[in-house]
């Protein structure tokens, strides 16, 4: 339920708009648009993808969000063999499905160092949750 909140927390907030300065702060979520890749603890885990381009980042308390658009699929899939190479093998879970020509993929899975990492693709949208 908190990752769902979470998620839709981020979406609105994206959707909403940003200021003139492209960023939205209050005390504890900042979302910006079109940024480079952030350096925290989660992103410290797992390489910058090298794909797409990214749109929205959150951080809220042991939760990070990023959303990477016009992602390929092929290109997450990838990134996703990358990402079981740096030790996100644990409790794996994959869900794959095409229908009316829409692909959908999720992976799940965690690290020796209590990490999750949860990534979502569908629609030219790659989404990366990585939290503790």
């Amino acid at each position: 339920m908190r990752k769902i909140l979470f998620i839709l927390l981020f979406t609105f907030l994206f959707l909403m708009g940003c200021s003139a300065k492209d960023s939205v702060t209050d005390q504890t979520t900042e979302v910006e648009k079109n940024l480079q890749w952030p350096d925290n603890e989660f992103t410290q885990t797992v390489s910058k993808p090298d794909f797409g381009v990214l749109k929205g980042a959150v951080e809220i308390d042991e939760e990070f969000f990023v959303s990477v658009t016009d992602s390929d699929f092929e290109d997450v899939k990838d990134y996703v063999e990358i990402l079981k190479s740096e030790g996100y093998n644990i409790d794996q879970k994959v869900f794959e499905e095409e229908a009316l020509g829409i692909e959908v993929y999720n992976y799940t899975a965690s690290n020796e160092n209590g990490y999750t990492v949860y990534i979502e693709y569908s629609v030219r949208v790659c989404s990366i949750t990585i939290y503790k």
